[in-house]
């Protein structure tokens, strides 16, 4: 590959989306922001909204090849010029519902409508083209305007009718995500009236398409491209957060340079393959100020440049350092399995690192820097897991739990006090964002783990270890989730269990039909009867699984009665 067929450049997004006629290729995978990357992608561009007009923001690299057709290709930056199409159709709707008649607004509009989303008329090409599965919803309910649609959500699939929309339905979170989060724009910037709605609406909008830039790095075919992709996206090329924080710290040493090594050395160590600066994050976050990983570096260098204050900091880093790597699975680090306590908080942080969940980290290392007690960690640690799992069981987003995380975190860590009324005080503060029952309750009766088996088996496994059992259920490799009415039973089989094939794909998945199953396999019953798995339930390590052989039946009713059962005594045991 020449130097001279790749052609850098750089643009503010106004300039890059006008005349922009691009497609997404089928072979890239599909759209994939969440909640937690919309909700950080949108605190970017609020506090941009707050910088002078001088100010740039980053958005990212753009790899574009051709390969002799005439649409660029995206190979590489897809999710966030998809976002920003779907971020421009939350910004015309919401101008057509306040500015009727206000000339900004239909200014803005016209430009979405005809350079930026594009598309509306033969003149004007759609400036993302997407391929797959996406297309003709995307074109149809996002990139087209719908006078219908203006400040609506669009609807998410479930049950039967999610059947193949998965794809569709994380654009449409996506898209509905963007919308809350630009209502709740509206409301920290005081718009009540119209007129002050458009003219925030302008804020954003200018901000963002005048303060946000990409590189689009052009190669002339998709393999220099996919080259590009690859060196871009390698492990290891970028100096991490760490690694610009231990060479300002060293640097900085001055009479304290042995002592810093030696603890920078000792943390590593013990840290091993842990990533070195998320645990400076989480320490960061919960000692000074909330910071995001790619802010980490800019925030704490400007705080921590004197020499007695790096050496502070560093011997806070060796002592969190065991405990972050037991929170992790190190076997080695034994800290929390010296008593009862320590070990039922253990294994709540096992539970929710099996979620996907890290953000507790600044509440329980800032617990652990206090010398709080395991009794204590356990306490606001019991309150933790039940907001996020469920806000997980809600699909809501937990970017703004991590700040209070963090807030909590650094309260538990500058309070003069500790005693029992400091712990209670902790954790109502806490309570106060956790999801009503009503609401859990609702989304379990319906819910659909056939996408989400890691919260079918954290359901299942903490109501199956909240009494004594044979054994205990604590990793999540141990155990695999059994459907009791079969997954896959021919026509004569689901006769046989008498159900038809809309109540077996209706119920399938629903909690009352799971269960648990010890080995690398599910039960050897199969697709057989109902009684001939009891044979097999019947000798099962698993409680849970054992009292199925109470059932006379299997039917719609028993499913919908286990499912409501199941999911009072798993609400019963987070809320302790």
């Amino acid at each position: 590959m020449s130097d001279t067929n790749v052609k850098p450049t750089d643009s503010v997004l106004m300039n890059y989306f006008k005349g922009l006629s691009a497609y997404i290729p089928n072979y890239q995978r599909s759209y994939e922001w969440g909640n937690d990357q919309i909700d950080e992608f949108m605190e970017d561009l609020f506090a941009e909204t707050e910088r002078d007009k001088e100010s740039k923001y980053f958005f990212g690299p753009v790899v574009t090849t051709n390969d002799n057709e005439a649409h660029k290709q995206i190979i590489d930056g897809q999710q966030r010029l998809t976002t920003s199409v779907m971020l421009f159709a939350v910004i015309r709707n919401l101008l057509t519902k306040y500015g009727s008649g206000s000339e900004d607004a239909r200014n803005i509009r016209s430009v979405i409508d005809t350079e930026l989303i594009g598309g509306m008329d033969e003149y004007h090409k759609l400036t993302i083209i997407q391929t797959g599965d996406i297309k003709e919803d995307f074109e149809r309910e996002i990139q087209q305007f719908n006078s219908e649609q203006v400040d609506n959500r669009l609807i998410i699939k479930k049950g039967r009718g999610a059947k193949g929309m998965g794809k569709v339905n994380k654009v449409h979170r996506a898209y509905n995500e963007l919308l809350s989060k630009t209502q709740e724009y509206l409301g920290r910037e005081e718009a009540v009236s119209d007129n002050e709605r458009v003219k925030a609406l302008k804020k954003l909008f200018e901000t963002f398409v005048d303060h946000f830039f990409v590189v689009e790095i052009w190669a002339p075919d998709r393999a220099d491209a996919f080259q590009i992709f690859q060196t871009i996206n390698a492990r290891g090329l970028d100096l991490s957060a760490a690694d610009l924080i231990k060479s300002d710290f060293f640097g900085n040493s001055g009479r304290h340079h042995l002592e810093i090594e030696e603890l920078w050395g000792r943390v590593q160590t013990t840290l091993g393959d842990l990533d070195m600066s998320e645990f400076i994050r989480y320490v960061w976050n919960f000692g000074y100020n909330f910071s995001q990983k790619r802010n980490l570096y800019k925030s704490l260098s400007k705080k921590i440049r004197d020499p007695d204050l790096i050496l502070e900091f560093m011997k806070l880093l060796a002592k969190l350092a065991k405990p972050y790597a037991e929170m992790n699975n190190d076997p080695d680090a034994n800290f929390l399995n010296a008593d009862e306590d320590g070990k039922q908080a253990l294994q709540i942080i096992h539970e929710l690192n099996i979620l996907g969940f890290k953000i507790y980290a600044p509440i329980y290392l800032s617990m652990v820097a206090k010398d709080y007690t395991t009794t204590e960690i356990l306490a606001v640690l019991e309150t933790v897991r039940s907001i996020l799992a469920r806000n997980k069981i809600l699909g809501n987003s937990t970017n703004k739990l991590e700040r209070l995380f963090a807030q909590v975190g650094h309260d538990l860590y500058t309070s003069f006090e500790k005693n029992a009324d400091s712990i209670t005080s902790i954790i109502k503060k806490v309570q106060v964002r956790e999801p009503k029952d009503m609401l859990v309750r609702t989304a379990l009766k319906e819910y659909d783990f056939s996408t989400d088996l890691r919260t079918a088996r954290f359901i299942l496994r903490t109501i199956e270890n909240n009494k004594p059992a044979e054994k205990n259920l604590s990793n999540n490799l141990d155990v695999n989730v059994e459907h009791i009415l079969p997954k896959n039973p021919r026509p004569t089989d689901l006769k046989a269990w008498g159900f038809t094939q809309e109540q077996h794909d209706d119920n399938l998945w629903r909690l009352g039909n799971l269960t648990l199953w010890y080995g690398p396999k599910n039960s050897a019953a199969g697709n057989t009867s109902f009684n001939e798995k009891k044979k097999n339930y019947k000798d099962s390590d698993v409680r849970l699984t054992r009292e199925l052989v109470n059932y006379p039946e299997w039917t719609v009713k028993t499913i919908e009665d286990r499912t409501n059962r199941l999911t009072n005594e798993f609400l019963g045991i987070i809320s302790n």
